[in-house]
């Protein structure tokens, strides 16, 4: 933290949410009794640090403050401890204002953690047997990231069909897209008030809020990609990725085509030269359509009269 004040001393480092909570809840079960009263106290802390703007985080820390009126320990080790000098790096009324893509924990860093140590088991491996694991599992979760690329951009789903949607649909991850229909289905309760919508995932995503997307249906309009952050359009791990979304290119497939194509034998080379030819001149495939139409749906049909009792029998055959 001490580094990040000095090199970042413009930016909002966070503090990690669910760590909290977990010390809070741990101080609550040692000093306040009966369980019951926990219960109470959990609740109304949550309500807390989950107030949506400055108003309501004062209104809850009332309520909390009279829950907590026969906990003096634990309600000064909180308000102390957290609340005075660090509510701005974690409970949502300041968090909102921040753009942290849904990253108010450390739980991403904490799973690679846990991911790491499960793999190597114990503590005593060498430096060649813990440098294999590490790589294995880096590529391992490389090539998931990649196949969550790939699904957002091969991927339709139906819900998404909307003409709403037809600028977004294979350019943003499905995560960005989940977001922008969970707004989407606000739009019902909010319309084009920006009182009531509250505009918190266009400040803390990059992404269009209710009320955004209820001026964009009124038009009618679909979302432009102008109004999503590039982070969500982020769909390679190469470097000469163009940082608009609405440029594709194909360059770099072309390239890995090209140099795969110099390592592969002669008969490999065929191959692979007759599958781009059938891509570049679709008229040359050798794929071709059924002559006549082929019957494919139920069994054949056999003929009445040589139909035995056996053959409709519905009872397994020991022999097979």
């Amino acid at each position: 933290m001490n580094a990040v004040e000095n090199v970042f001393p413009k930016a909002m480092n966070l503090l990690c949410l669910f760590h909290i909570c977990k010390n809070v809840k741990a101080k609550c079960k040692m000093t306040v009794f009966p369980k019951k009263k926990q219960v109470q106290i959990m609740e109304a802390w949550e309500a807390l640090i989950y107030s949506y703007d400055e108003a309501q985080y004062y209104m809850k820390l009332a309520i909390f403050e009279g829950i907590c009126s026969s906990c003096s320990i634990f309600y000064d080790y909180v308000h102390e401890q957290w609340l005075i000098p660090h509510k701005e790096r974690f409970v949502e009324a300041w968090t909102n204002r921040v753009m942290h893509f849904g990253n108010t924990t450390t739980q991403r860093v904490e799973s690679a953690h846990w991911s790491l140590k499960r793999i190597l088991q114990d503590s005593i491996g060498d430096i060649c047997s813990v440098w294999e694991t590490i790589n294995s599992m880096i590529v391992l979760q490389h090539n998931e990231i990649i196949a969550s690329f790939e699904k957002s951009i091969i991927q339709k789903v139906h819900r998404y069909s909307n003409r709403l949607y037809a600028n977004l649909r294979g350019v943003l991850s499905k995560n960005a897209i989940d977001h922008i229909a969970a707004e989407y289905d606000r739009v019902k309760y909010v319309s084009i008030d920006q009182t009531e919508c509250r505009c918190t995932i266009r400040t803390t995503h990059g992404l269009p809020c209710a009320c955004e997307i209820a001026r964009y249906s009124m038009i009618p309009r679909s979302i432009p990609l102008d109004a999503i952050h590039g982070w969500w359009s982020k769909l390679t791990f190469h470097v000469d990725a163009s940082s608009q979304p609405s440029e594709l290119s194909v360059k770099h497939e072309i390239d890995v085509i090209v140099k795969k194509f110099e390592e592969l034998d002669v008969p490999g080379k065929i191959s692979l030269k007759g599958k781009l030819r059938e891509i570049a001149y679709p008229s040359t495939t050798s794929m071709f359509p059924p002559v006549a139409k082929v019957k494919t749906k139920g069994a054949p049909k056999k003929d009445k009269s040589k139909v035995s009792k056996r053959d409709k029998s519905t009872k397994r055959d020991p022999s097979w």
